[in-house]
């Protein structure tokens, strides 16, 4: 199988006028290499928990992500849910909605297109730029 792979590819970018002739069975060996590798991604972030399409965690564990495309780049027992936020680094944040960045500890973020700096901070509503310690912004 992995022979007609490569066969393949060498003909696909050095002999664009050749043709080849594979089984539909022997295209499986790189699915299934796909399908390990992400498996394999996912079993190194564990203690997190991620669902939905496009989530990730790059460094840190007991994070929660659902949804699409949220991404926690470093952080401890985040709760992320809705589309498009980012925590770059904090532990202990609540985001939901959708293109929220947090940066920081202990914020509680809801609505949409909010940027978070610092720690204990709530926010909702949409558009807010926030920085410092223990504010608390709605409407918008």
């Amino acid at each position: 199988m992995a022979k007609c792979f490569l066969v393949l590819a060498f003909l696909a970018f050095l002999l664009p006028a050749a043709y080849a002739m594979c089984h539909p069975d022997d295209l499986q060996a790189p699915r299934g290499f796909a399908r390990k590798s992400n498996r394999r991604t996912l079993q190194q972030q564990q203690p997190n928990t991620i669902t939905g399409t496009n989530n990730s965690v790059r460094s840190g564990s007991g994070n929660i992500v659902s949804g699409n495309s949220n991404t926690v780049v470093s952080g401890d027992n985040n709760n992320v849910s809705g589309s498009n936020n980012t925590v770059t680094s904090g532990s202990n944040n609540v985001i939901v909605d959708s293109n929220h960045v947090v940066t920081g500890n202990n914020n509680t973020v809801s609505g949409r297109n909010n940027m978070v700096t610092g720690n204990n901070n709530v926010v909702s509503g949409s558009n807010h730029v926030v920085s410092g310690d223990n504010k608390v912004v709605t409407g918008g």
